[in-house]
């Protein structure tokens, strides 16, 4: 029996993909945040991973102008990769605004890049009278012409 619960934690893995996303903060006035957020991908085969919580430290958090890179490992094969969403969670005091977002995998080097044009903040406050920001963002590989 142990024999085949290491094979299996072996073939794990092996088979499992690496994701890489790249967040950095604006410069800018209240910018940064301490709160939390998570994120999720699809792929162009039609699959999507939930990472979950983009884990950081009180000293590593989503500070202005900082960039902060997150890897996650995944049985799941996204192949190439289509979106990155980025939620905010409801114990989130304050909002966070995104200068820029990548992505990429193990299977997919290249990945893409966007940059937030449109200066959307991110918080579980949508109301006018409060952050008047955005649940959840999310951004998309350009089109392919190939």
């Amino acid at each position: 029996m142990m024999k085949l619960v290491v094979l299996t934690t072996f073939l794990v893995a092996v088979n499992a993909v690496t994701y890489e996303i790249s967040v950095k903060t604006v410069t800018g006035p209240h910018a940064q945040s301490h709160g939390y957020f998570y994120a999720s991908a699809l792929g162009f085969n039609g699959k999507m991973i939930d990472f979950g919580l983009l884990p950081h430290t009180d000293s590593e958090e989503f500070e202005q102008g900082s960039t902060n890179v997150f890897k996650f490992e995944s049985d799941v094969e996204l192949e190439t990769l289509g979106c990155l969403i980025i939620r905010a969670g409801n114990q989130s005091g304050d909002a966070w605004m995104i200068d820029t977002v990548e992505i990429k995998s193990s299977t997919d080097q290249e990945g893409f890049s966007h940059h937030n044009e449109d200066r959307y903040w991110l918080s579980s406050d949508t109301s006018l009278k409060g952050d008047e920001a955005k649940l959840a963002l999310m951004w998309c590989a350009p089109p392919s012409f190939d």
